[in-house]
């Protein structure tokens, strides 16, 4: 019941217009993920989760369909837990001054290695498309014993500014964007 009102709460965003033109326009493609969208936010066991997929619902009505990296993240959400999106969120804040004004695909950012923990998160927001990977690592294999923990660098894109945005509104550090 939580789960549907973050839906409806965030359906009440949009225009009557809005919706109606995204359920008179429906084609098997858009049906089929608005069950993903709705069987993802009914199953996961992260709350955080159910917040992010219902943002990608109202995205794909708004839209009339989900872009590349919504898509991929849509995809790919469950191999992400809390601590990997509030460490994303933690590593940005601290590294960023005003997200909203960094130069996308431009500046490189570090993301803190200390742990096989933090290398673990680092490659799961890489692989769901948040962070661009722009690393030179000379390390060798996990587990190998060449394998060093280390500073990652990344850079961030647009996509990474929306999801950080995202994070801020529901960790309560923004009321609106």
């Amino acid at each position: 019941e939580i789960r549907l009102e973050d839906f409806a709460y965030e359906q009440d965003k949009l225009t009557q217009e809005q919706k109606e033109n995204f359920y008179n326009n429906i084609d098997h493609e858009k049906l089929n993920f608005l069950f993903e969208l709705l069987e993802k936010a009914r199953t996961t066991a992260y709350d955080l989760h159910a917040k992010i997929i219902s943002k990608l619902y109202v995205n794909l009505l708004k839209n009339g369909s989900l872009n590349y990296h919504e898509k991929t993240l849509l995809s790919n959400i469950d191999i992400l837990n809390d601590e990997d999106l509030f460490y994303f969120h933690q590593v940005l804040k601290e590294n960023v001054k005003d997200i909203n004004e960094a130069e996308i695909k431009k500046i490189k950012i570090i993301f803190p290695v200390k742990t096989y923990t933090e290398h673990y998160i680092f490659e799961k927001l890489v692989r769901v498309g948040l962070f661009i990977d722009s690393s030179d690592i000379n390390g060798g294999r996990i587990g190998g014993e060449n394998f060093v923990l280390s500073d990652k660098a990344f850079y961030i894109h647009n996509f990474t500014v929306e999801i950080y945005n995202l994070l801020d509104l529901i960790f309560g550090y923004k009321h609106s964007y």
